[in-house]
């Protein structure tokens, strides 16, 4: 390679080659990754099984039935990644679960929606909702559940359906309204109509079924724990609840939320 000077009397200018480029580069690439990542462990809850001794409702804590604490103590922080319910009998098991966070899982009184982090889901199906009255002609009526439901309008001496404002028939007819939405019915004479669900609530999940929070990822803060509620349990059958983490120092959190 020629030597190169800014002038003759002047020493040879140190040029960076593109080897010693890619070393400067890789060099502060890596260290930037270990320190995203310094701090960051992975934690797997301790094992929680206990078994129904008369079915009904069962509780799955920390405490007496575990290994260890199931959340952050003092100075951690934990991020949920995964969780579930499994039952000794898991290919006929039809229990649900729900899961709570809190600080004080031994007590009944905390299985409350302020420590809910499962709760109702939806099928497809069709299930009875609350029937309001016909209103006025023109009058709209609004859909107050939240989930879509089925409109079926027969009788009287109807001549337009509206759904939102939008006219979608002339009258009598099976119309969807969607969920917190309103139909209203032009008429002379009051047509009859029945309102059912096309959605079925379900509480919490199927045992066996994993709760998915890398799309709902929930922070527990030190002190917290993950506990869990079981339904309609089987006498006999053991349940286990399991999860995982990602946990890091406190004053580290933002590593998490980044």
């Amino acid at each position: 390679m020629t030597v190169q000077r800014l002038h003759t009397n002047l020493a040879p200018i140190d040029l960076l080659t593109r080897l010693d480029l890619d070393e400067v580069a890789t060099k502060h690439f890596d260290n930037m990754i270990r320190d995203r990542y310094r701090g960051i462990d992975s934690a797997r809850l301790p094992p929680i099984a206990v078994e129904s001794s008369s079915g009904g409702t069962l509780n799955l804590f920390a405490g007496g039935s575990s290994d260890g604490t199931a959340g952050p103590e003092q100075g951690d922080v934990w991020m949920l990644r995964t969780a579930n319910v499994a039952s000794s009998a898991f290919t006929t098991d039809t229990a649900k679960y729900v899961l709570f966070r809190g600080s004080s899982p031994s007590d009944p009184g905390t299985y409350t929606n302020r420590q809910l982090l499962n709760g109702f889901g939806f099928s497809p199906g069709v299930a009875t909702v609350s029937q309001p009255a016909v209103p006025a002609s023109t009058v709209a009526q609004q859909n107050t559940n939240s989930v879509p439901v089925q409109v079926v309008i027969s009788g009287g001496t109807a001549t337009s359906t509206s759904v939102n404002g939008i006219v979608v028939g002339g009258g009598d007819g099976t119309y969807t309204v969607p969920a917190y939405g309103s139909i209203s019915v032009t008429y002379s004479v009051a047509p009859t109509w029945v309102w059912t669900s096309l959605q079925v609530p379900t509480l919490g999940a199927n045992v066996g079924t994993e709760y998915d929070a890398p799309t709902k990822g929930r922070l527990f803060q030190p002190g917290e724990q993950l506990y869990a509620q079981v339904y309609n349990t089987t006498a006999g059958n053991t349940y286990l609840l399991s999860g995982e983490f990602i946990r890091c120092p406190a004053e580290m959190k933002g590593k998490l939320l980044g």
